[in-house]
């Protein structure tokens, strides 16, 4: 990663810098439920065998993704890839928000990789990433998506100082989401950078009023007005929150952006929207147990 990305000149080596990989596939079988055809598991990363947890969908498994580790660190560069097979669809998810921690000499990254094939679906529900004061994270999502397959992806964030201030104290969120096609042809890149104390002043009052914030892509076949409007009317069910949804660029899906004033109005507003996202593309409803 380069100094201009990071802010600065180029981060000093960690001792204890770490790798680890998590490789996912997953196929349909022939009577129709999707199975995990294959897995390939490094530390800090920790899995189980997947639930078929819904009713109204039981072909439709879930594979919930642990860390052993604690959080993420200096050092640290996790990457997680998840294939999807013709006609397969799945949920992926995180037993539970991800700490990152003070780093004092270097970053940590952790990208996502996640390939459908024709007429796929895939949920990529992940918990938000904790920010610590000190912390510096650099988070991508890469989302290749066949002309008929469909995905929903949430990626969130919140910054908490345990001293109690609720001024943003961690260094670094450098945060992206690009979705192409899988011969490389990019549709839609969402990037975001923040620095709290090379921000503006507004950055900074924007931060505190709202340190918990989120977005949901609907991606793939659908009735674009349709699930943008679905979108909204999940955001209008959260009044606390303060967001805004509007269509992808390529005509590839929409998105909705939510600024929350604490965690729970935020986890609630984007599993409003997450319902709203699927029952849109796939006319299936959510179960009790999505609110974990």
């Amino acid at each position: 990663m380069t100094a201009s990305v990071l802010g600065g000149a180029p981060p000093l080596p960690a001792s204890g810098a770490s790798g680890g990989r998590a490789e996912f596939r997953f196929e349909r079988a022939p009577g129709g439920r999707t199975y995990l055809a294959g897995q390939y598991v490094e530390y800090p990363y920790h899995v189980t065998r997947p639930l078929y947890l819904e009713p109204s969908w039981p072909e439709l498994p879930m594979l919930c993704v642990q860390s052993a580790s604690g959080g993420l660190f200096q050092g640290d560069r996790l990457q997680l890839t998840a294939a999807l097979g013709q006609e397969a669809a799945v949920q992926v998810t995180t037993q539970s928000a991800t700490k990152a921690h003070r780093m004092q000499r270097d970053h940590a990254v952790q990208s996502v990789d996640l390939a459908l094939a024709p007429g796929s679906y895939l949920e990529y529900l992940a918990d938000p990433l904790i920010l610590f004061p000190g912390a510096r994270v650099l988070a991508s999502v890469a989302v290749r998506l066949s002309e008929d397959s469909s995905a929903i992806v949430r990626e969130s964030f919140l910054h908490h100082d345990p001293a109690g201030s609720r001024e943003a104290a961690f260094s670094l969120l450098v945060s992206e989401v690009a979705i192409s096609r899988p011969d490389g042809t990019l549709l839609a890149l969402d990037r975001q950078r923040i620095c709290p104390a090379g921000d503006t002043r507004e950055v900074r009052d924007l931060l505190r009023r709202f340190p918990a914030q989120g977005a949901v892509y609907a991606l793939g076949a659908s009735s674009l007005p349709q699930l943008t409007e679905q979108l909204r009317h999940a955001l209008d069910a959260s009044p606390a929150c303060y967001g805004g949804a509007s269509a992808l660029p390529n005509g590839c899906g929409a998105y909705l952006r939510v600024l929350a004033p604490d965690g729970e109005s935020l986890r609630a507003a984007l599993d409003l929207a997450c319902a709203a996202a699927r029952w849109s593309i796939t006319r299936r409803p959510v179960s009790h147990h999505w609110r974990k």
